[in-house]
């Protein structure tokens, strides 16, 4: 799993599962596709006219679904720093004591040593 975070960028894949996330929408390349063969942008319409205001509707809908993701992503890491691991369980940080915090912290470290030694 953590493979798959490093080798790949977490909103390029969201930007692919919402189908913007197309080559020639990376680095805005509409003179190069202009008056060109290419699938992509023969699939955008009939003419190039129709073409360059598909392409732009793309373009617009990429930029925005970035901006969310980027603010979805932003929210969750944001939500997540909230918890804590308490005796094998994720909960609020705000329920769990300092001393409970450091007792909880030398057991996982003990079991995650434990569990090195295993593998």
């Amino acid at each position: 799993m953590f493979d798959f975070f490093r080798k790949t960028n977490f909103q390029d894949f969201l930007l692919d599962a919402l189908n913007l996330g197309h080559y020639d929408l990376q680095g805005y390349r509409l003179d190069a596709l202009r008056n060109s063969c290419d699938s992509f942008w023969l699939s955008l319409g009939e003419s190039d006219e129709e073409r360059d205001k598909n392409f732009n509707i793309l373009l617009e809908q990429k930029s925005y679904w970035s901006s969310q993701i980027g603010i979805c992503i932003s929210e969750a890491l944001e939500d997540i720093r909230y918890y804590r691991l308490h005796e094998g369980k994720l909960i609020l940080a705000k329920k769990v004591g300092r001393e409970d915090k450091a007792r909880t912290l030398k057991q996982d470290w003990r079991r995650m040593a434990l569990h090195m030694r295993e593998v």
